[in-house]
């Protein structure tokens, strides 16, 4: 799909949202009725009621909050080089905001075709303010084999850059958020000639044991990482609007490999972490996340 193509018009029992970060306007189509896929309620291409997020309440926040990161790590082209898959994309916030951040290739991915077709939808609502390519693939999480991961980033013509992941607010259940760390560590396996990969995930506490969960993924999928405050990458201003609430912001890449450039960015000022060697036994969710915390300098 070419982002120059005719918008769609809204539908009946769908609504315009007009989200705009940092100064830049993202247009999104969003229907308040739930599209549920086999396992999982795709909450985020629902409204909230008052209309204040991207899909429903906490789903917006954690979109923002990647949106907020993007507009800082991308500083200096960082950004341009990359070719971003957005895993469970709903709405396709963070994608959108992607490409028109300058992002050569952006390939959205859902494991609900309706999900899909509205985040197609929205993204051609946006083109006349993106420039690179806008791709679109049915994606079910787990373990990818090379030929699919690779058949996944080799999508768009031409776009051999670092792979950058982006996910907002994906972990709802245990199984789930395995499957989720094994599709990130398969996309991020090095590849001859792309940098090394990373993959920026904003994560809500949606069900007890979330955290254990991520560590002991994090460990099994041999990926390093740190976690980004919210104050280190958001405005004061916006934070007081309370879209926020729990919501943090893991950085993944793959043990051994480079630091990638988009998690060195001067404005964020973070040191990298081991999330498995966070992890104490019986810990508190809470106490998990104060471990594994890095606060960046204002």
């Amino acid at each position: 799909m070419l982002a120059s193509e005719a918008a769609p018009p809204v539908g009946l029992g769908e609504e315009l949202l007009r989200i705009v970060v940092g100064g830049v306007e993202t247009q999104l189509i969003a229907t308040r009725q739930r599209a549920h896929s086999d396992n999982n309620a795709i909450g985020c291409v629902t409204a909230d009621t008052d209309g204040d997020a991207t899909g429903h309440r906490s789903s917006g926040g954690a979109a923002r909050l990647l949106c907020w990161w993007l507009l800082r790590a991308g500083v200096g082209g960082a950004l341009a080089e990359a070719v971003v898959v957005e895993l469970g994309s709903g709405l396709g916030h963070a994608g959108i905001f992607a490409a028109q951040g300058g992002a050569r290739c952006v390939v959205f991915t859902d494991g609900d075709p309706r999900a899909l077709a509205l985040c197609a939808r929205s993204a051609r609502l946006n083109g006349p303010t993106i420039g690179g390519e806008l791709l679109f693939a049915p994606l079910c999480w787990g373990s990818l084999a090379p030929a699919a991961a690779e058949a996944l980033l080799g999508l768009g013509a031409g776009a051999v850059g670092p792979v950058l992941v982006l996910g907002a607010d994906v972990v709802y259940y245990t199984a789930g958020t395995q499957e989720l760390l094994a599709t990130v560590a398969s996309l991020l396996e090095p590849r001859k000639g792309r940098g090394a990969g990373l993959a920026a995930l904003a994560l809500n506490p949606r069900y007890t044991g979330w955290l254990q969960d991520l560590l002991a993924g994090c460990a099994l999928h041999r990926l390093t990482a740190r976690s980004v405050d919210p104050q280190a990458v958001v405005p004061e201003a916006e934070l007081k609007h309370g879209w926020f609430g729990h919501t943090r912001l893991v950085l993944l890449w793959r043990e051994g490999s480079p630091t990638p450039r988009l998690a060195l960015s001067e404005a964020l000022n973070t040191t990298a972490l081991h999330l498995a060697e966070a992890q104490s036994e019986g810990a508190e969710e809470a106490q998990g996340w104060d471990a594994l915390s890095s606060l960046a300098g204002a």
